[in-house]
């Protein structure tokens, strides 16, 4: 929200040049967090964390034993 807000204060600014950089970069950003979201849901789907979760407990023990 405070973004929108920014940009709406700060619109004189993208005009011209900016502007067509501006919307290739939100629609950039946009599709690459979309597939990244949907890449995780389905990695979750298939895969549970119990791998993750070892491997954390390992680490906590080796960093407390150094």
């Amino acid at each position: 929200a405070v973004s929108g807000y920014d940009l709406l204060k700060h619109y004189h600014e993208f005009v011209g040049a900016n502007l067509g950089a501006f919307v290739i970069g939100f629609i950039v950003a946009f599709v690459v967090a979309y597939l990244t979201i949907k890449l995780l849901i389905v990695f979750l789907q298939r895969f549970t964390f119990v791998a993750f979760g070892i491997y954390r407990i390992l680490f906590g023990v080796w960093l407390l034993m150094i």
